[in-house]
């Protein structure tokens, strides 16, 4: 894989796992621990390094997320394109 084929799944891990955060109680995502481990321990790695994202992007991703949350709680499904080039 390229860097930038990298940069683009560890930005669309980010967007998705934004946009699993819950926003309340009754909004609290199932645990991933039916993950495969491999997956799971991948994403956790991910996560880990949100504090590396510069302030301007996470707004960015901020939006994205609340458009895939707000899709998902009116059973729409997200219409996301990810282009890796």
């Amino acid at each position: 894989m390229t860097s930038f084929t990298v940069a683009a799944v560890i930005v669309a891990v980010l967007v998705l796992s934004l946009a699993a955060q819950p926003t309340t109680a009754s909004d609290a995502a199932p645990s991933h621990s039916r993950l495969y481990p491999e997956i799971e321990s991948y994403l956790d790695a991910r996560a880990a390094e949100f504090e590396l994202i510069s302030p301007d992007r996470k707004a960015v991703l901020e939006e994205l997320s609340t458009y895939v949350r707000r899709d998902t709680k009116s059973a729409d499904p997200a219409s996301l394109i990810f282009v890796c080039t």
